[in-house]
């Protein structure tokens, strides 16, 4: 993460992890969660990767790699 208005993210996580959630991450007066569904069944969001902000999602990606989006 970093201290402008963006978001970064880089998951490193082994390659057999089929989902995590970091959820409710405090930064910059908001709250960030993280997503990582393999298949999409886990979490009922979609396959992949996500960064939602306050709830709402601001960038995706189908596999588990760097993922950088703008805060509202």
């Amino acid at each position: 993460m970093s201290s402008d208005d963006t978001i970064e993210i880089h998951p490193l996580v082994p390659a057999d992890w089929s989902f995590f959630c970091l959820d409710q991450i405090p930064y910059h007066g908001r709250s960030v969660t993280v997503l990582w569904d393999r298949t999409g069944e886990h979490y009922s969001k979609g396959k992949g990767l996500r960064i939602l902000v306050n709830g709402k999602e601001l960038a995706s990606s189908p596999t588990c790699c760097r993922l950088k989006a703008k805060l509202p």
